[in-house]
């Protein structure tokens, strides 16, 4: 997959990594299942928060295991980057993909260099994001994923 888009650009080709655990919060009941199964398809373990805080909380007690954070932009507590910003204070190499229904909120994190992808996304385009994040041989400097 190749997305370009607003000048930034990520080649996220088959990547040699291995599953790892993928800390997913998102408030949405139904978008957190599905991406769960669509990561532990691919033999990641997910943990799962609910909200922002729970993300912060969720991570403190797993920071050691997890290699990768999955936030929704829009969530109630603490918004995906507020939350994101808590996580980097813990662990500041941590890789992080936010996710949103919200194209707008793209925008706003495009600029930091932080992968994006907007909901609902295929099945195919998160695991090519995912694999690129935790690929040993690439480290995206930017993904801004559309439907």
């Amino acid at each position: 997959m190749s997305q370009n888009q607003g000048g930034k650009h990520l080649e996220a080709r088959p990547a040699k990594y291995h599953a790892r655990t993928i800390l997913l919060a998102d408030d949405d009941s139904v978008v957190r299942t599905i991406t769960k199964i669509i990561l532990e398809s691919a033999g990641h373990r997910v943990i799962e928060a609910v909200n922002g805080e729970d993300a912060v909380r969720t991570f403190e007690e797993h920071r050691e295991s997890i290699g990768l954070v999955i936030l929704d932009m829009v969530m109630p507590r603490k918004t995906g980057r507020e939350a994101h910003r808590e996580i980097l204070k813990l662990q500041p190499e941590i890789k992080a993909l936010f996710i949103s229904g919200f194209d707008k909120e793209r925008e706003e994190v495009l600029h930091e260099g932080i992968p994006f992808i907007v909901k609902p996304f295929k099945m195919k385009v998160l695991l090519e994001f995912v694999a690129a994040l935790l690929s040993e041989e690439s480290r995206p400097d930017a993904c801004n994923g559309r439907r």
